[in-house]
């Protein structure tokens, strides 16, 4: 039996939506464990209908804690062999848990497509042509962010697999830390392009109805994984530490363009410039860094900007 795991807040206007797809799949035998996180809109009652409807649909509802413990709690609760995981404001095709098992059979993991939409149309892809990978080979991709989303949908996880592991208490990426630590336990990761899961860009993303406020969340997860990339330098190419820095940038330039910025936005400027700081070394060295980008990132650790003359940062 699968288990798939939807943690929601006030997304009433798109669980109907993902509810229906998962009733809908060819593939019969799982359990839907819905964790309604607190909402305060009409989700509940949307789900409880649904809940009241299909013997297979469970419904929980907790104090608001965030998706986090939502996601660690349904997988409290979860009785299925293997453990699939999906947002209240995506969905997916009728053959998707069908392929996933298919897929996972003598593996930990199985990996499918991710079809990003926005206003219907896809905008972008993660597709992976490779039929297996190891786990050095899975947490490459994972880290630099190519063929493989780094969240938890789009994937099958053996029961096994994720038994001792938990989302971390994140109000944001905390779903790339769960993936890393469940692919670094797996002996193998099995791969489909038959089947896809659908993000909705348009809809705001996990547990729809949070605020997307920036927190240093962003900077403590890119530090955990620049220590696990210390722990294993001889393992990965410098691609996935590359893509973790400059992940850092987007926000650090996307903040800087904020005229008036919040108390909060202020402290994660400061956190990001910390960290660039304290990896001076690494955009010295990796090779994946232009010129010009290495001068930015070196200027950016001392809180200026270097166009057209020299400007703050934090002005």
């Amino acid at each position: 039996m699968i288990s798939v795991i939807i943690p929601v807040y006030n997304c009433e206007k798109y669980i109907e939506r993902c509810i229906k797809s998962v009733i809908a799949q060819s593939f019969k035998d799982f359990e839907l464990i819905v964790v309604n996180d607190g909402s305060t809109d009409n989700t509940e009652e949307i789900c409880r209908r649904f809940h009241n409807a299909d013997s297979r649909i469970r419904l929980f509802t907790v104090e608001n804690s965030g998706v986090a413990a939502a996601r660690n709690f349904g997988m409290e609760k979860a009785n299925g062999d293997y453990i699939s995981f999906m947002d209240g404001d995506d969905y997916v095709p009728e053959n998707y848990l069908e392929e996933l098992y298919k897929t996972v059979q003598g593996a930990d993991v199985a990996v499918c497509d991710i079809s990003c939409i926005k206003n219907g149309a896809e905008i972008n892809r993660f597709t992976c042509k490779r039929q297996k990978l190891s786990t050095t080979e899975g947490i490459e991709l994972l880290l630099s962010r190519r063929e493989i989303n780094s969240g938890p949908c789009g994937k099958l996880f053996s029961k096994v697999t994720v038994d001792g592991i938990a989302f971390p208490p994140m109000n944001a990426y905390e779903d790339i830390l769960f993936v890393l630590d469940a692919f670094r336990k797996v002996k193998s990761i099995a791969v489909t392009t038959k089947t896809e899961y659908v993000y909705d860009n348009e809809t705001g993303g996990a547990m729809t109805g949070y605020s997307k406020h920036p927190t240093v969340d962003v900077v403590t997860m890119s530090r955990q994984v620049l220590e696990y990339l210390d722990q294993n330098k001889s393992t990965f190419t410098p691609l996935p530490e590359y893509t973790t820095l400059s992940h850092l940038m987007q926000h650090l330039q996307s903040i800087d363009k904020v005229k008036h910025k919040t108390a909060e936005q202020l402290i994660l400027l400061k956190a990001i410039m910390a960290t660039f700081r304290d990896n001076r070394k690494r955009i010295k060295k990796n090779p994946h860094f232009t010129f010009k980008e290495r001068w930015v990132y070196l200027f950016a650790a001392r809180g200026f900007w270097i166009k057209k003359g020299f400007k703050r940062i934090l002005k």
